[in-house]
């Protein structure tokens, strides 16, 4: 199975996330590539059986950058896809809008989203982060 990871990073918290699934899924023998949104293009983002998506969360939503970059995304039809977040303020909406840009690309969700928490505005993550990291990937 091929994994295309597309995130967003403000103070490196989701870098250290998509660094840790990625590690995961290729450990089970996934091709995985990471592609961060500062370094991607949204209509070059490479085919994949399955799409994970990560953001970090600005006043309780997807940050304006992440925003505008799934707004241009280009996948093919059908692909499943995954979400993760993060946040240090509950009630996020992060996830929710993430999953409905993809459902709006007509893909369709595996699992439930992956949600960890940061100590403070820039980090660091909660305690346990890469065992919730391990467990989630399990799921996919």
């Amino acid at each position: 199975m091929t994994v295309s990871i597309i995130y967003h990073t403000r103070f490196g918290n989701n870098a250290r996330v998509s660094s840790r699934i990625s590690d995961e899924l290729e450990s089970k023998g996934y091709g995985v590539s990471v592609h961060p949104i500062e370094e991607a293009q949204p209509t070059e983002i490479p085919a994949a059986d399955l799409y994970i998506v990560g953001s970090p969360t600005q006043i309780g939503t997807l940050p304006v950058k992440m925003d505008h970059f799934l707004q241009l995304l280009k996948i093919p039809e059908g692909k499943n896809f995954a979400v993760f977040a993060t946040y240090a303020e509950p009630n996020s909406k992060t996830s929710g809008k993430i999953t409905a840009f993809m459902e709006a690309l007509s893909a369709v969700q595996v699992t439930e989203p992956l949600i960890l928490n940061v100590k403070d505005l820039k980090g660091p993550l909660e305690d346990e982060w890469e065992s919730h990291v391990a467990a989630w990937c399990k799921s996919l």
